[in-house]
């Protein structure tokens, strides 16, 4: 053995390495055990847990063991689809390697291994809807409380922080996108827990968040909250699409939590703010000329700004004689002189990056159908390369698992199940790249290797789409809208928790159409079926047949 170390790095780190030389017969075998301990405290607790893993090896490993065959189990989906299927159990494996615990902090899931395995708002917002549709309740309370306790420790407005380190310190407060996601993120959680306590404890924050989305964030009270949103694009600092649909889908379910939690007035002043933003978004975000959502709202002077930040970004990327840059240099050049022609002071929506996010006003479902359909089909003939949606379609270059589940949830929500996993499948080849049992964040092969909001993009079309399992747990009941891709003709999940509960539910095609079976611990719900693509033939729960409530697409 040799052992030369520490080495010392930057910063308060330290590195070493062991070297060991072994010699073997030929054919003969050897098991070879690594015990490695450390400790935030002293050496005798390394020392200690060290001697614990000499000792208890086995059945520590033995527990990890069940434990993750606990993991696959709860809430196992059966389809015809093995290679989607395989990915869908190896994304829960992959949020357990996530997990955090920390001292004073408490357990959540971190963003993405090995570059950032830290606690983010926006990869949360994402991930847990994942996490909770296939079946890890407490992990999906835990994080969002961790978020809401150290996001009111270094902000306490209600702002939802973007990262913040092991250490505890805040790289960044938070971009405004995060506060509108974070509160729909503990509605979708809510609806699968049906835990009035939890919502409870999370709602002074959430109002707050309100207040701090359209009052500090809408200076100029149009109801379109400013700052950044996802895409983290130097000079796109406006009022965003994204920021926009998410923070009036947060009015929406602030509408509905302070009703159920007794505050009608404030009630009804959410839904009516909703309503009328919903209406706007519509309004002066789309650009009939490109048939298409925009990337912001605002003045001329905005597109400028913004077109100059993606120049300098640009410069500030690659070799100075590199082809692929000048090209992208000269596009927003040209858009930049076609932005110098209008009148200052113009006010309208702008494409200036064309980011994945102009999706988002389908992936909730807000666009009208005529007008998404239109859009779906664009970005899929013009937006896209060969694993979804570019990041920006100007640049034409970077692709994301989380992009790509966008544009899958956005083609499901309006019935279009084909085509939704055909984006879910660009994720799912990419599966193995890097890390065997799992998917790079950035497509096909690099960025973390693993990355939390994955999960996302396969879990949540399979489930709220595929199954159509849309769970009301507070009001004991959950609703089932299947729809079958093309070549499915039966599908199952298992163990699901929802509320108190875990289901057993079967869709089956059959020649007079779909056979549904759900198995339940709790007779005394109201579970309900809608038809969608296909008729209901018959609908049974724990046996007894039930009636159908025909409401189609």
């Amino acid at each position: 053995l040799q052992a030369d170390m520490p080495h010392p790095t930057q910063g308060l780190g330290c590195s070493g390495a062991m070297t060991h030389e072994i010699s073997l017969p030929a054919g003969e075998k050897r098991q070879i055990t690594y015990a490695i301990a450390g400790s935030q405290k002293d050496f005798s607790a390394a020392e200690q847990t060290y001697q614990r893993l000499q000792t208890q090896k086995d059945n520590l490993l033995q527990q990890k063991k069940d434990h993750y065959a606990d993991v696959v189990h709860r809430g196992q989906i059966s389809i015809p689809d093995k290679a989607l299927q395989e990915v869908y159990n190896w994304c829960k494996i992959n949020t357990e390697w996530l997990v955090q615990d920390l001292d004073s902090v408490g357990r959540f899931l971190g963003a993405g291994a090995v570059e950032y395995p830290w606690l983010f708002g926006c990869d949360n917002s994402y991930a847990l809807q994942g996490v909770v549709a296939s079946g890890d309740q407490a992990l999906a309370m835990q994080t969002l409380r961790v978020l809401k306790e150290q996001s009111e420790r270094v902000n306490g407005n209600g702002r939802i922080l973007h990262e913040m380190s092991f250490s505890g310190d805040i790289w960044n407060k938070g971009n405004t996108q995060e506060t509108a996601h974070f509160i729909m993120a503990v509605w979708n959680v809510f609806q699968w827990t049906g835990d009035e306590s939890f919502l409870t404890e999370m709602y002074p924050y959430m109002r707050k968040g309100i207040d701090y989305l359209f009052r500090e964030m809408d200076q100029n009270g149009n109801l379109f909250p400013e700052g950044y949103g996802i895409m983290e694009v130097r000079g796109l600092n406006a009022e965003l699409i994204d920021v926009s649909v998410y923070a009036q889908q947060a009015l929406d379910v602030m509408s509905k939590a302070a009703e159920l939690l007794g505050d009608g007035s404030l009630a009804e002043e959410y839904a009516s703010r909703s309503a009328t933003m919903l209406e706007k978004i519509n309004t002066c975000f789309w650009d009939e000329n490109v048939q298409s959502y925009c990337d912001f709202y605002g003045t001329r002077e905005q597109a400028l700004q913004t077109t100059k930040g993606a120049m300098e970004q640009v410069s500030l990327s690659g070799k100075t004689d590199d082809p692929v840059r000048a090209a992208h240099l000269k596009r927003y050049e040209d858009m930049y002189h076609s932005f110098e022609q209008y009148p200052q002071g113009t006010e309208k929506g702008w494409s200036t990056n064309i980011n994945w996010v102009i999706s988002t006003p389908m992936e909730v479902g807000i666009a009208p159908r005529d007008r998404a359909i239109k859009l779906l089909d664009k970005v899929r003939n013009e937006h896209c390369g060969a694993y979804g949606p570019y990041l920006s379609a100007v640049e034409r270059m970077r692709m994301m698992t989380i992009a790509t589940g966008v544009q899958a949830m956005a083609e499901a929500a309006y019935g279009r199940i084909d085509q939704s996993l055909e984006y879910v499948h660009y994720i799912v080849n990419t599966f193995g790249y890097t890390l065997p049992g799992s998917i790079n964040e950035m497509m096909p092969d690099y960025g973390c290797p693993t990355q939390a909001w994955t999960i996302y993009g396969i879990v949540k079309p399979l489930i709220s789409y595929v199954y159509g399992i849309r769970p009301e747990a507070y009001k004991h009941k959950v609703t089932f809208r299947p729809q079958l891709p093309t070549g499915w003709d039966e599908i199952a999940i298992h163990r699901l928790p929802i509320g108190q509960q875990k289901i057993d539910y079967r869709v089956k095609r059959t020649q007079q159409g779909l056979e549904i079976q759900l198995t339940t611990s709790e007779p005394d719900w109201h579970y309900q079926v809608e038809e969608t693509n296909l008729p209901i033939y018959r609908f049974t729960v724990n046996g007894q047949q039930q009636a159908v409530d025909a409401a189609r697409n």
